[in-house]
């Protein structure tokens, strides 16, 4: 199973809050930092290829690695235009509910 697979069934298992369809897909991303803005490592395609605001500036295999993973809203998301991030917990201070994933 890709490391992909496998984070998309510990995400559905683990934060179930997030509602992540079936099919959806995990996509490594390689751009560069802009300044006070770190990049997505990742970001998650519903089945339909729908943008489901959902990613991390954290690695797949690193997250797979970590013994817990919480989600968030992103740090610098602005409120028109939001995402959730999958992090460590140090990633997020007290944070309201995630809204689920939309397709």
């Amino acid at each position: 199973m890709r490391t992909s697979e496998r984070l998309v069934a510990r995400l559905r298992e683990e934060l179930p809050e997030l509602g992540i369809p079936e099919g959806a897909t995990l996509h490594r991303t390689y751009v560069e930092a802009i300044a006070d803005e770190a990049p997505l490592a990742w970001f998650a395609l519903g089945p339909d290829g729908a943008d489901l605001r959902l990613g991390s500036r954290i690695p797949m295999g690193r997250l797979l690695r970590e013994p817990v993973i919480v989600a968030g809203r992103e740090p610098y998301s602005s409120d028109f235009d939001p995402h959730v991030e999958v992090g460590i917990p140090a990633d997020f201070g007290p944070a309201p509910p995630v809204p689920a994933c939309s397709e």
